[in-house]
């Protein structure tokens, strides 16, 4: 094994004799042997163990494994122990997810730290089946199926071509000890499942089954990178994106041949499901679509008249969702979501929707800048009549989204003074005749 290992090494181009690497060293068989194989090929790295304090003793005699290791291979030692429950609690994530997260965090900061140019994990063509199975089952899409990267920017994975049997052969050629995770037995994990009740079945369909996929996942790696440039390339002429606002173009979208892989390109990353992005693909063939909403875990995908919009809800936080409330007309200029000027003024006309122009002796202190509420209405400038805010938005022609960005500067006494950026309210035109006035004014966008 250690033949091929060397040869693939050196076709791969894995590893330079003038800088130094971080091994993942779980003290199982995987780990020990992907070791074992490094000194011979004269790969200077060290070793990093994570106690995840999971297992009780059995987490501490791993550790103790992993320290006597380096010890005797003369091998440097990084050790760091997790509070992994705590963790997930604060999280709310499971445990593989929080043991993952903890370990690649420690993982870069060492890299940083100490100068390590990539991490090496003992990922092996049989975990590649496990991870191919997986994301087929997750409906994950094309991209599933390249299974394990082999080469990323900060990991190598050089036992990839190489299954369990043969890693398990070469521990025992070689009079390796390690020790047994008994928790990769535990079928309630998915991972187990499929390794122990599926993986079987399949090999005795094609002894070589992970070699072949091996191959195929190489082939795959290829050609999914040509599809994806391709991909990029379609997007970057119907999708825009506004601060954490995804913009599809639904015209230029429309004269793609193909429209659901773009989609699935773009929102299955975003946390939108095949099931979704079938919805979506018929709700663009209806007539009567506009306003529908999709939601991922972190977005809200909105079907506008226009465009298709989709937003980060990470990012409605609830600072935005505040009332501003001022006790003197200066302190709107301290609002923090809008770049407002304030400052008097002797002019008594103004031209664009951008701008404000009030007496102060019509305002009630203290003034309030918020966003819309259930029942808001308000004169629009010019109108004598009343008008519901909402139907102003639709004859705006604002999105679901665009209506959330807008502010309302309120009186003291709850009217509407102005609709910021869009319309002022006729009860606080000027007339001519004032002589204390104030003019408001938008900066930058809206």
């Amino acid at each position: 094994m250690f033949e091929q290992f060397e040869r693939h090494l050196y076709c791969k181009r894995f590893f330079s004799s003038e800088k130094k690497y971080l091994l993942a060293f779980s003290s199982g068989v995987d780990s020990v042997v992907l070791a074992h194989l490094l000194i011979k090929a004269g790969v200077n790295f060290s070793i990093a163990h994570c106690n995840f304090n999971l297992r009780g003793q059995d987490s501490e005699d791993d550790a103790t494994f992993a320290r006597t290791f380096a010890e005797t291979k003369d091998i440097p030692f990084f050790y760091r122990s997790f509070d992994t429950e705590l963790y997930k609690k604060e999280q709310h994530v499971n445990t593989q997810i929080a043991a993952r997260e903890l370990r690649y965090t420690w993982f870069k900061q060492l890299l940083a730290e100490e100068g390590f140019e990539q991490i090496i994990t003992a990922h092996h063509a049989s975990d590649n089946i496990e991870t191919f199975l997986i994301n087929a089952l997750r409906g994950s899409g094309v991209k599933g199926f390249k299974g394990i990267n082999e080469q990323t920017h900060e990991i190598r994975r050089p036992l990839l071509p190489f299954s369990k049997t043969q890693i398990l052969e070469y521990a025992h050629q070689n009079y390796l000890n390690y020790r047994n995770d008994i928790s990769n037995f535990d079928l309630k994990y998915e991972r187990n499942y499929l390794r122990t009740k599926v993986v079987p079945l399949l090999k005795n369909l094609n002894p070589s089954f992970e070699q072949t996929l091996y191959t195929n996942t190489q082939h795959l790696v290829d050609v999914i990178s040509i599809a994806e440039e391709y991909m990029q390339v379609r997007l970057n002429q119907i999708v825009n994106k506004e601060n954490d606002v995804w913009k599809i173009d639904k015209a230029q979208l429309s004269k793609e041949a193909h429209q659901s892989a773009l989609l699935f390109t773009l929102l299955h990353p975003l946390g939108f499901n095949s099931h979704q992005l079938v919805q979506l693909t018929e709700s663009l063939k209806q007539t009567h679509h506009s306003g529908k909403l999709f939601y991922s875990h972190t977005h809200r995908l909105l079907l506008d008249r226009d465009f298709i919009f989709v937003k980060s809800i990470e990012s409605e936080d609830e600072e935005f969702r505040q009332t501003f409330l001022f006790n003197n007309i200066e302190e709107v200029s301290h609002f923090p979501h809008l770049k407002l000027k304030v400052e008097p003024s002797t002019e008594l006309v103004f031209d664009s929707p951008a701008q404000l122009l009030v007496d102060v002796s019509s305002l009630v202190f203290p003034l309030c800048i918020r966003q819309k509420k259930q029942g808001d209405k308000f004169k629009p400038f010019g109108m004598k009549q009343f008008k519901k805010l909402s139907d102003f938005f639709i004859n705006s022609k604002l999105s679901e989204f665009e209506k959330e960005k807008v502010w309302i500067l309120e009186n003291g006494n709850e009217e509407i003074i102005w609709v910021i950026g869009y319309r002022s309210d006729e009860r606080y035109r000027v007339r001519g005749n004032e002589t204390h006035l104030y003019k408001f004014q938008i900066d930058e966008g809206r």
